[in-house]
């Protein structure tokens, strides 16, 4: 789950030890231990990343889910994890003044007590959710076309489209349906 909040409510346990007692246990492995209230406000929700599991490759960004930086109603962007040089992503971000996702600069096992820079590639799209009033495409709210020019395109692996396809399956929300929408 990506969040930001507008009001500080969370507390990173690991990072609160080290900045108060000096102590960062086990940085080869932090997974940010945060303790938050159990309601998070829907402004505060950015998106959701899906991770690779197995030892020490939970770093791993496969694909994510983000609402669209435009504020389009209706609209997720779905981007790839993979980055350019065929390794998956670990990091991701939206540059505000651009209003564009991309990767950052990090690298598993790093401390850093700030936010991660941004690097310059921005994230490859694989398509959108979209809610839609029927079973027809041509009645789901797109991203505009200015937003889906700002990233190259790209696919998921099929078992992360399942994933994906699956969890929409039954979704709705307003009486509107969720509907993937793949760009090849």
């Amino acid at each position: 789950l990506v969040f930001q909040e507008a009001k500080p409510r969370s507390l990173d346990l690991n990072y609160w030890n080290y900045m108060h007692n000096g102590v960062w246990y086990d940085h080869n492995r932090d997974i940010g231990e945060f303790i938050s209230f159990g309601y998070i406000p829907g402004e505060s929700l950015l998106g959701y990343q899906y991770r690779q599991g197995g030892n020490k490759s939970w770093h791993s960004i496969r694909f994510a889910i983000y609402k669209s930086p435009e504020n389009r109603d209706g609209v997720l962007l779905v981007v790839s994890g993979v980055r350019k040089n065929g390794s998956l992503s670990t990091c991701m971000d939206l540059k505000a003044s651009e209003n564009t996702f991309y990767h950052c600069n990090f690298t598993p096992g790093d401390i850093i007590n700030s936010r991660p820079s941004l690097s310059k590639e921005v994230v490859q799209i694989a398509g959108y959710i979209s809610l839609c009033a029927g079973d027809n495409e041509g009645t789901c709210v797109r991203p505009s076309n200015s937003e889906l020019q700002k990233y190259g395109k790209s696919s998921l692996e099929r078992s992360d489209l399942n994933r994906i396809q699956e969890a929409l399956k039954s979704l709705r929300l307003r009486g509107q349906k969720a509907v993937f929408v793949e760009l090849n």
